[in-house]
Order: C-alpha cells, then sequence, then structure tokens
C-alpha cells in the first residue's frame, strides 16, 4: 500500500496518497516505517537538522534515496537518511555520514569525508582527499579543490 506522512495542515491526502499520522507521530504508530530527510531551506540547516530526533526513530530507519541515474562506486560508504539525486557522481573511497542532500549533478570525489546534514546545490563539485564538517552548503555550481578541509557550519 502506498501512503504519505505529515501534518493534519494538508487535509487528508497529499497528491492522492492519504495522510496517515503526523509526522513526528509516524514511528509509534508504525515501527516497520522508512524515513526520508531531505533539507529543503538551507539557511536553516542546523535548526531542521535538530528535528530529526524528535521523531524518535532509530538512525538505521532513514532511508538513503539514490537516484537511479547517480553513480555510487562499490568503495563508497554512506550513513543514513541521505538523498542522492539524479546525474550525481560518488567517487572511491568516498565516505559520508547522515542525512546529506546531493541535488542534480553533483560530484563527491574519491576519497573525500564528510559529515552530516550537509547540502549541496545543484552541479556542486567537491574535490577529492577533501574533510568537510557538519552543517555545511554549497550553492549551485560552487567548487572545492582537492585536500582541503571544510569546516563545520559554513556556507559556499
Amino acid at each position: 500500500m502506498d501512503f504519505a506522512f505529515d501534518d493534519e495542515d494538508y487535509g487528508g491526502e497529499i497528491n492522492g496518497f492519504p495522510v496517515l499520522s503526523k509526522t513526528r507521530k509516524v514511528y509509534e504508530k508504525y515501527k516497520d516505517v522508512f524515513f526520508m530527510y531531505q533539507l529543503y531551506r538551507p539557511d536553516k540547516l542546523k535548526e531542521r537538522s535538530l528535528w530529526i530526533p524528535e521523531f524518535k526513530a532509530p538512525t538505521e530507519r532513514y532511508y538513503n534515496f539514490i537516484h537511479p541515474t547517480a553513480t555510487i562506486c562499490r568503495s563508497a560508504k554512506m550513513g543514513y537518511g541521505n538523498a542522492i539525486q539524479a546525474g550525481t557522481v560518488v567517487g572511491s573511497n568516498a565516505v559520508m555520514g547522515n542525512h546529506n542532500t546531493f541535488n542534480s549533478m553533483c560530484l563527491l570525489g574519491h576519497d573525500t569525508h564528510i559529515g552530516n546534514n550537509n547540502f549541496f546545490a545543484a552541479h556542486s563539485l567537491i574535490g577529492s582527499n577533501l574533510r568537510m564538517g557538519n552543517y555545511v552548503f554549497m550553492g549551485l555550481n560552487s567548487a572545492l579543490n582537492n585536500k582541503l578541509e571544510i569546516r563545520k557550519i559554513s556556507s559556499l
């Protein structure tokens, strides 16, 4: 069965899918559900990320969405709740934490490590052997060279 969860403010359905519960009550009612978190307001990156624990769902219940046209190298490792959109490439030995959003046509270079709750707008290019903290926003068409360290709570 297909269904959606969201606040009742949307009424009884969203695009033809029934609203069965408030978002924060989902895990209490449906223990076998998977969640997907994707940021939609980069200016609220840290604030919105703090909502995640309110769902009271185990980290492993967050689904990694990988678009069919994305390319993820076999040696890459990722945590939970990441969204990898169309045409994105994740290089060999890349490591990403949880709840990162890669919009269309991004590149995550080989041997790069990124933290949690980062947002990459379309066509972001992240060089190889780079280290990145948490809550980093990369704007449209941004590029980072190799072997850099980007600290947490940065906007590029």
